[in-house]
């Protein structure tokens, strides 16, 4: 099944006291780019993070995002410089005996001085959460790829719907074609009838070359053809799925290489018109396979 590059998927997860969020959201690149977004506690966490996303990606641009927010019972930790509390200890009570002060300072006030004591979060354990996080991970790029997947069967019902109406303009061009040649040897044939009511000679030879030459000057058949094999092999890669972004990019180049060509070798009025429907139509291809993975 193709996928789109365009989705969204979300999941959340609790881990200790901490409620985490993750979200996808993933745009159309040339390229696998994978942006992660993560709180600054859990850095190391993002390779392995990318390497569970590259399993459902394999192009397209995806910015991720997960944060947390703290429980109301967050695990502090209370951290006392029993070193620097005993030199406040030691200054302060030598300042008491130097201006006879006989009460020593309490442990209430040494305690409040600058860096005795730091109040700071727990050491959280990578592995662990780590291990609890790239479920929800998974969960959200499950969602991704749904989401993926739906927008993708909307694009390939769009595109198979202008494959059939480009189609329908290229038969129209291959059954006219031969017809263009006929006219031409019909206006030839007439112009030179008035040449010879009006006596003026010709060479049969020289007539002959002239609708050859044009004939094979104005011959489509060739890119008729490989169009028409381009349209088949466009389906069959629809049908067939997988990652086929590139493929499809690159044939819809050769179906409008194909259709310029044909605009440029005929002048015919009825061709040059279905030729811009096809260019049009091509372009409405193209659009539809920017998106596709």
């Amino acid at each position: 099944m193709l996928q789109s590059m365009t989705g969204y998927g979300s999941s959340t997860v609790d881990i200790g006291n901490r409620s985490f969020s993750i979200e996808l959201k993933g745009v159309n690149h040339r390229y696998l780019d994978i942006k992660i977004r993560l709180p600054r506690e859990y850095f190391q966490l993002e390779e392995g993070i990318r390497k569970e996303i590259s399993k459902y990606i394999s192009r397209g641009r995806v910015d991720v995002y997960i944060h947390y927010e703290k429980g109301l019972e967050e695990d502090k930790e209370l951290i006392i410089d029993k070193k620097l509390a005993k030199v406040y200890f030691e200054r302060l009570s030598e300042l008491a005996r130097e201006f006879n002060i006989e009460k020593n300072p309490s442990v209430e006030f040494i305690a409040s001085r600058p860096d005795v004591t730091i109040l700071q979060e727990s050491e959280q354990d990578l592995e662990f959460i780590n291990a609890k996080l790239l479920p929800a991970v998974q969960k959200a790029c499950t969602m991704f790829s749904s989401m993926r997947s739906t927008e993708a069967k909307v694009l390939t019902e769009a595109m198979i719907s202008q494959l059939a109406e480009l189609e329908v303009y290229r038969k129209s061009v291959a059954k006219r074609s031969p017809e263009v040649v006929k006219e031409y040897q019909i206006k030839l044939h007439d112009r030179i009838k008035q040449l010879i009511d009006k006596n003026v000679e010709f060479n049969q030879d020289k007539l002959c070359n002239e609708v050859a030459y044009f004939a094979d000057r104005a011959s489509i058949d060739e890119e008729v053809v490989r169009l028409k094999s381009h349209i088949k092999q466009f389906k069959d890669i629809l049908h067939k799925g997988g990652a086929a972004g590139r493929k499809l990019d690159f044939l819809v180049q050769e179906m409008n290489r194909e259709v310029n060509t044909i605009g440029s070798k005929s002048s015919d009025i009825v061709i040059s018109n279905s030729v811009v429907e096809m260019k049009s139509i091509i372009e409405k291809i193209r659009e539809q396979v920017q998106n596709i993975e």
